[in-house]
């Protein structure tokens, strides 16, 4: 991802993790973005929504291979919520 394309930020605490994701103008012909989350416990399982979808995946894989995010418009933005699994 080129520098300054999309503005993140995640926080993590203790089950929960909030990623924040925000576009500040339009780019054309770019509608998704791959972000690669850190913090995260790589053998737990993480559930979250993401578009009317609920995912769950494992730490590891949204770590290495990330989440890939919509954004459209001027100043679109997303918050995905994760809540880590019991097993």
């Amino acid at each position: 991802m080129k520098k300054d394309e999309i503005q993140a930020i995640q926080y993590v605490k203790e089950d929960t993790s909030a990623l924040f994701v925000f576009l500040d103008h339009q780019r054309y012909g770019k509608k998704f973005h791959r972000l690669k989350l850190k913090g995260l416990n790589s053998s737990s399982l993480y559930r979250y929504e993401l578009n009317g979808t609920e995912w769950t995946v494992s730490g590891d894989f949204l770590m290495n291979m990330g989440i890939e995010i919509m954004l459209l418009d001027d100043y679109d933005s997303l918050l995905v919520r994760l809540e880590k699994m019991e097993v």
